[in-house]
């Protein structure tokens, strides 16, 4: 259980993507399989941020966002609800969720 203002939980990852367009790809069909809205893709940020739909009454859901590097990504689930600061675990619960969607494309 996360608690701060947003509540938030984030996991690096290693990866083996040459380029950010492979690594785009990738992460889009994860987040489709997730059923997650795509907000906005910056390209020279090498940066996507996703928007996770209400779950249970705990949340007003989540945003997503996930940061390329040479050899890592960084991807990190915060409360849309800035001023909430307990998660009840589901912030933790989507990135673990969304590496291994990634993990089994």
């Amino acid at each position: 259980m996360a608690i701060g203002f947003p509540a938030k939980f984030s996991a690096r990852c290693n990866h083996s993507f040459t380029a950010y367009e492979a690594f785009s790809e990738v992460m889009k069909k994860a987040l489709e399989k997730k059923g997650w809205k795509l907000l906005k893709e910056d390209v020279e940020r090498h940066q996507i941020i996703a928007q996770i739909p209400a779950s249970g009454s705990m949340t007003l859901g989540e945003l997503c966002k996930i940061q390329f590097d040479t050899t890592q990504y960084v991807i990190e689930s915060r409360c849309i609800l800035f001023t909430q600061f307990i998660d009840f675990g589901k912030n933790k619960k989507n990135v673990k969720s969304f590496i291994s969607t990634v993990n089994s494309l």
